[in-house]
């Protein structure tokens, strides 16, 4: 199968050429936002912009202003999948995953060897528009800002440019409004200029990081009751169990991450 071969992080993942429409580089002016939703401008049309790290609950997306992406299409859906760069396109002989991790992995369809040694994991264009359609589908009752009781003053903080995008649109489709931090740095000097209803976190950032963050807000009297809410692409119950002890009031996934999550997160806390 001839194969674009992409990068996220370290490892290294192939979306069959036939499911590739274009490779871009997404600038700041062509994104906008639908229905809540980050998208994209892409030949006059919006398309969906996902980070496809935190999809595959890897990473917290992206850190370039312009990242690159992956424009695919399946019938007639498309969406840019934002990865942290390009490789090649060559053909790999495709083999089934192996093992029980990869075999129940959602969103993988094989595996092949590359002349380095690397295993290439071959992305499964269906399931990942399947799960994009559902990230971008408005929630009826919630999603309307009509329906929000009261507006929230939200702090986001994350280093990510492309992933505070992403969860700031799902703020602001609950009708409430966002301010952004890159950093726990940059979150407490936010804090101590302005007061906030509920704080969102990243876990992995320079200079100081979610748990950090938690830690200091929680023990400090002036935000002891400020409700935060952990967001990260860390899923194991290890990591839960460091954001409970640090203090956070809710622990949610990225790769799980939607409007309605959000939204019941937020009201359960507020």
């Amino acid at each position: 199968m001839r194969v674009l071969l992409v990068r996220l992080g370290d490892d290294v993942y192939g979306v069959p050429a036939a499911d590739v429409e274009a490779v871009i580089r997404v600038k700041p002016d062509d994104r906008l936002e639908v229905f809540g939703s980050l998208a994209v401008r892409h030949r006059e049309q919006p398309i969906a912009l996902v980070a496809l790290g935190p999809l595959l609950g890897l990473n917290g997306g992206n850190q370039f202003d312009r990242p690159p992406a992956v424009v695919v299409r399946y019938g007639d859906d498309r969406a840019a999948l934002v990865v942290d760069g390009f490789i090649d396109e060559r053909e790999v002989a495709v083999k089934p995953c192996g093992g029980e991790f990869l075999k129940n992995a959602a969103f993988l369809a094989g595996t092949a060897a590359l002349e380095d040694g690397r295993i290439a994991v071959l992305l499964h264009v269906p399931d990942i528009m399947s799960e994009v359609r559902k990230l971008s589908r408005p929630v009826a009752g919630i999603s309307a800002p009509a329906s929000v009781a009261r507006r929230l003053r939200v702090l986001l903080v994350d280093d990510s440019p492309i992933a505070r995008a992403t969860e700031s649109a799902l703020v602001r489709a609950l009708g409430h409004t966002v301010e952004e931090a890159v950093d726990g740095e940059d979150a407490v000097q936010k804090l101590a200029a302005g007061t906030y209803d509920v704080l969102l976190t990243d876990v992995q950032m320079p200079r100081m990081d979610g748990f950090q963050l938690t830690r200091r807000l929680k023990s400090s009297a002036a935000t002891a009751r400020l409700p935060v809410i952990i967001l990260s692409s860390l899923a194991s119950p290890e990591d839960k169990r460091r954001g409970v002890d640090a203090g956070a009031d809710a622990y949610l996934v990225k790769g799980e991450l939607g409007v309605e999550s959000l939204a019941q997160a937020i009201d359960r806390l507020v």
